[in-house]
């Protein structure tokens, strides 16, 4: 044996060394070093056989052999030189036995490990021949250490991945990656076997280790690379909502000594703690204003700190929430700073990851299980549409329930059907009832503050916080003049949010000052109804913009300070107007108050002026270079973008709101002059084949101003188009012959125009800013939200751009995604596996059979999700020999893509006919038409009405029931008058009359409104069209009414029924309850209001059932948390407000 020089002993101690700190594991460390012969591995071995034999999975470990041989002779060779520390024969055979036994949890993951030792087994050399042969020589000393190194990196790389804890989830998609990164090290070995022959040079070998190191570096960069940017490609393809600004908003606003109590609460505490999996989901209720969002946000802080921590804010501001859109967000938060994640991300499948909430579901579902502990924290599920949040609750307790690492806190009010989906899932936690050490905390220093503003003497200090009660904060601000109005403010507080609502509205109207009133009520009203959040400045413009004047240049001269005219009830966030809370918009526009303001005459009055600024002479088309940018320069263009994207948006809202058909004149004047403006001469209307139903608020109006309508409807559609498409600006010849105005094209010239002037000087930028903020830089693209909101630097935009474009195209010439592409190239590869695959079996089908029978079904489904109608055509004959279930399933789906061509086969085939000749199946093809309607397309609706009425004397009453009580609020759903047209044919059929008018008044019918108006119109405007109201037997309109308490508590639906002679406590028998006291049944704030309506007009509060009073239900018990007044209390109120109103009559 002959001892190592000094610098090949530090070689062997540093790679060990390295490997050691790259590991980043001591514990891990320390087990490999328990294992220190070959014996030791062949235990394990034996250990692994044994056990695969009792599962019956026994694998060839015989395959490791060849690599166990190698380093026996490799431990030998190296002994020739020095005296092995245990350390090297540790870190030679502990990892092997490791990752044979990490890899037996699952046998693809077994098969992968062996047969990587078995190939890097057969690359390495028969080390035995070189202690005969270079025993002196000190440049094979070195080729050792190499080989060492080697050992060691496919050692490292193998262990990172076999350890993670969730390798049966995470195996298909990440092995892939680290199998490629072992065959560079394979690569290495292979090479630097060829060095071990007597010529080498100490050179070659010193450039084989830098090469190695190089090589490894530059691909876990490039892989790097790679992955980070199909992320942000997808990022930008899906577009995810980030809240970090709400974050730092909101925890900027909390004060030092607040939310304390949280932290002390033992539910709280076993929530945080990573090590208990018991209490995996809070529910943090309270009444508004309890200070619910601030808590969540230092929740959001604190968890930060201790892992991984997601988050959402959601509001009512934004429209466009949806339960996919808060997956969408948190699936990229969670995987925003792993690349292990990341990774996992862009090999997971992620078809229909756009538009499918359960496809996002299972992807968070998977990317949780990878991540470890995550903290997920959703505030603010109330002020999201109702429909949404319960599709959003009942995914979030399926995600809790599966995850066992993922700790979930939601945040909101207590609504009924909130409270009905988490019974029994959470553990609740009242805010407003644990929150008065937060308030008083609150109040001392809000306290402190305003007596540092006013600079109080001493006494009066003392005196104040005496007087001080839990709202003393009001008070900050306000220029008193004496102790005595101090004193007298602080005893006068108003008692809930309405009150405090009510007296700003009371000191709106109130004002002697008629401009400065009109303008606070109408930046209120339109902060109310704009489709999206206005910004300060659009609201300048928008409040200068004169209707009768076509010549005006709408300069705005001064800025507007939105708070000092509305009051506390409005906040400017980033330049946008908003309310401070959504309880705000629900009080000021409601009827019920004195000196509200109409919602839809907010409406109404912000689409004429978003058309009349359109009308301008600023925007005509003619308009030169110069004058165009001049105008820029003076601010003209402050409301284009808001204006030209929402104009039409607006006035669905006022028709939906004000329940009309048609327009009035003031508006149909502005329209005419829309049209005759800005209408392009040369615009031919788009094909209209295949095309969704127009909303019903448009198709109402060809009767009445056909005109205009078509303009509408033009304009509809193509904003529809825009919205699928992503068209550019500097890219209009794609698409600017689709728009009827000829606004795109002064989009076009503004941007060219900004990006000139911005270039010009640095004044021009000054001036740019002042009248449009600092986001100038705007998206090019139609659909994007920064086409409106910007980016203040045009590196930002750049970069944001980039990802928009979908370079990867498909290879096949007639395929549609040939020129728009895909954002990806997994995208495109994924694309090319499914549809095309499909198209070459249809192409190889012919008249013939497929060679696999097995192939038809899978083949069927991809074929009509794609839409391959003439593949599938051509498949008919072997379509009709699979299962009645499968030939439903596949009907069901081809009436769900919307596809009218693809519906027809199955309709003239013998798929639906056959199956509605069926016993069993005919009452499961009900699936069928409901998803036909629900895909908005007519012509399929038309195509199965057809069919059905074609076979209507073999369809039976039983299955007619079925059918009209799903078609029926599928269709109101929809909330188009077309669709009702359309099956109207269906509902006049007189063998099923009463079924009909059961299923249209029926409370799952009332439900499909959803307190939506426009829905809510639909709903009416079909009772009047099928005379369903004058129709009705007398025990089924005793019971339409209490159907809507039941159900959405719409008062706009029961003042119809009420105005059409309903009665009020209409019930078939005194055991059936009114509609007053179902609506008592329900803890809701729609639910109060609508208990308050009905006693308005008559309802009688003691109309009590023999087992149950109405006074004694929950909603009555708890109606003073939205009216501020207790049961009795509203009974009497509610009595003399009739009596007063009968006097007045009289």
């Amino acid at each position: 044996m002959t001892n190592l020089p000094d610098p090949v002993k530090r070689a062997f101690d540093n790679a060990i060394h390295r490997f050691k700190a790259d590991l980043k594991d001591a514990h891990l460390y320390d087990q490999i070093l328990q294992t220190t012969s070959i014996e030791q591995v062949y235990d394990a071995t034996d250990q692994l056989q044994k056990e695969q034999v009792k599962t019956g999975h026994l694998r060839h470990l015989s395959k490791i052999e060849p690599f166990l041989r190698r380093l026996t002779e490799y431990s030998a060779a190296i002994e020739v030189f020095m005296q092995l520390k245990p350390d090297i024969l540790a870190l030679l055979w502990g990892p092997v036995k490791l990752l044979l036994q990490w890899a037996n949890v699952m046998k693809q993951s077994f098969d992968a490990i062996v047969d990587t030792i078995e190939n890097i087994g057969l690359l390495m050399p028969e080390f035995c021949q070189v202690t005969r042969i270079f025993t002196d020589n000190i440049r094979l000393q070195e080729v050792l250490v190499l080989f060492f190194r080697d050992i060691l990196d496919f050692y490292l790389i193998s262990i990172k991945f076999f350890s993670l804890s969730r390798l049966k989830i995470v195996f298909e998609m990440l092995w892939p990656s680290r199998r490629d990164k072992i065959s560079i090290v394979a690569e290495h070995i292979g090479r630097h076997a060829l060095l071990m022959r007597n010529e080498v040079r100490l050179e070659e070998i010193r450039q084989a280790n830098d090469a190695r190191e190089q090589q490894l570096k530059h691909f876990a960069l490039t892989e790097e690379n790679a992955i980070r940017q199909e992320y942000f490609d997808l990022r930008a393809h899906i577009s995810p909502k980030d809240y970090d600004a709400d974050l730092y908003r909101f925890h900027g606003d909390v004060y030092e000594g607040t939310g304390k109590w949280l932290f002390r609460d033992q539910s709280f505490k076993d929530w945080v703690d990573q090590s208990n999996t018991s209490e995996r989901l809070l529910w943090l209720k309270g009444i508004p204003g309890a200070g619910k969002t601030l808590l969540a946000s230092s929740i959001i802080r604190h968890t930060q700190s201790i892992n991984r921590t997601l988050f959402a804010f959601l509001t009512y501001k934004d429209s466009s929430t949806s339960a996919l859109s808060i997956f969408h967000s948190l699936i990229f938060q969670l995987a925003s700073d792993s690349i292990t994640l990341q990774t996992a991300l862009s090999q997971s499948s992620r078809q229909n990851l756009r538009s499918s909430l359960e496809t996002a579901t299972e992807l968070l579902q998977m990317l949780l299980k990878c991540a470890g502990v995550v903290y997920v924290i959703i505030d603010g599920i109330d002020e999201i549409k109702q429909t949404e949040r319960s599709r959003l609750l009942r995914k979030i307790i399926g995600l809790s329930e599966a995850c066992e690492d993922c700790r979930i806190i939601l945040s909101s009010r207590s609504e009924a059907d909130i409270s009905t989906i988490l019974k029994g899932k959470t553990t609740d936690i009242q805010v407003d009832q644990r929150n008065s050490g937060s308030i008083q905390a609150f109040i001392n220093c809000s306290t402190e503050e305003w007596f540092a503003e006013r600079d109080f003497i001493s006494d009066v200090r003392n005196d104040i916080r005496q007087w001080l009660a839990p709202m003393a904060s009001r008070a900050k601000g306000e220029a008193f003049d004496s102790v005595d109005e101090i004193h007298n403010e602080l005893e006068n507080l108003p008692d809930s949010l309405d009150d405090a609502y009510g007296r700003i509205l009371m000191r709106i109207n109130s004002s002697t000052d008629k401009s400065l009133k009109n303008k606070a009520r109408k930046i209120l009203g339109w902060v109310g109804c704009a489709p999206s959040p206005m910004t300060r400045r659009e609201l300048e413009q928008a409040l200068v913009v004169n209707p009768v004047q076509a010549d005006q240049q709408p300069r705005v001269v001064s800025k507007l300070d939105v708070v000092n005219i509305c009051g506390p009830i409005v906040e400017v966030v980033d330049e946008y107007v908003q309310f401070v809370h959504f309880t705000v918009k629900e009080y000021i526009f409601s009827p019920n108050i004195v000196g509200f303001i109409p919602l839809p005459d907010m409406a109404l009055s912000l689409a004429i002026c978003c058309i009349n600024y359109l009308c301008q002479d600023h925007h005509d088309i003619d308009d030169t270079e110069d004058e165009i940018g001049d105008g820029i320069l003076k601010g003209t263009y402050r409301l284009h973008n808001f204006a030209s994207a929402f104009w039409l948006q607006i006035i669905e809202q006022y028709m939906a709101l004000k329940h009309a058909t048609t327009l009035p004149d003031s508006l149909i004047d502005q329209l005419k002059l829309l049209h005759s403006t800005r209408t392009v001469m040369s615009y031919e209307p788009m094909n209209q084949q295949e095309s969704e139903s127009y909303p019903a608020t448009i198709a109402a109006l060809k009767p009445h101003q056909p005109e205009v309508a078509d303009m509408l409807c033009n304009v509809f559609r193509f904003q529809h188009a825009s919205s699928q498409a992503d068209y550019h600006l500097k890219e209009s010849d794609r698409w600017i012959h689709l728009d009827p105005l000829t606004i795109s094209k002064i989009s076009i010239k503004l941007q060219e125009r900004f990006d000139g002037q911005l270039c010009k000087a640095s004044r021009n930028k000054q001036v740019i800013g002042y009248h449009y903020g600092a986001n100038i830089f705007k998206c090019g693209f139609l659909q994007c939200k920064f086409h409106r909101h910007g980016f203040d630097t045009k590196a930002s935009r750049h970069s944001h751009e980039k990802y928009h474009s979908r370079p990867w195209k498909c290879d096949i010439p007639d395929c549609e995604y040939a020129n728009i592409g895909f954002v990806s190239r997994n995208m495109r590869d994924h694309h090319l596996q499914t549809s095309h695959r499909a198209e070459d079996h249809c192409k190889a089908i012919g008249v013939q059979k497929p060679d696999d029978d097995d192939e038809i079904q899978p083949l069927l489904f991809d074929l009509v999700q794609a839409n391959k109608v003439e593949a599938v055509r051509a498949l008919c004959p072997y379509l009709e020999r699979l299962e009645n279930e499968i030939q439903l399933k596949l009907a069901t789906l081809a009436a769900s893509t919307g596809s009218s061509a693809m519906l027809q086969i199955f309709c003239i085939g013998s798929v639906l006919p056959k199956l509605l000749k069926t016993k069993w199946e005919k009452r499961d093809c009900v699936e069928v038409f409901v998803a036909a309607i629900r895909s908005r397309n007519v012509n399929s609706s038309e195509k199965l009405v057809a069919l059905l009425l074609s076979l209507s004397s073999q369809l039976d009453s039983r299955f007619e029931m079925d059918l009209l009580y799903s078609i029926v609020p599928a269709v109101i759903e929809t909330g188009s008058m077309e669709m009702c047209k359309t099956w109207k044919p269906i509902f006049n059929s007189r063998s099923n009359e009463n079924t009909f008018l059961f299923a249209s008044v029926y409370h799952a019918t009332i439900e499909s409104t959803g307190n939506n108006t426009t829905k809510e119109g639909t709903l009416l405007a079909f009772w009047e069209d099928n005379n369903v109201l004058a129709r009705l037997t007398k025990g089924v309109m005793t019971e339409l009414l209490s159907n809507i308490a039941r159900s959405t508590c719409s008062i706009y639906l029961a003042r119809h029924l009420l105005m059409h002679g309903f009665e009020v406590d209409g019930r078939r028998t005194g055991n059936h309850l009114t509609p007053l006291h179902w609506a008592a049944k329900q803890t809701t704030e729609r639910a109060a209001r609508f208990m308050e309506f009905l006693l308005l007009h008559g309802a009688d509060p003691n109309k009590n059932t023999a087992k149950r009073k109405i006074e004694d239900e929950k909603g009555a018990l708890r109606i003073s948390a939205w009216l501020g007044v207790s049961w009795h209390e509203l009974v009497e109120r509610t009595r003399r407000e009739r009596e007063q109103q009968g006097k007045g009559s009289s």
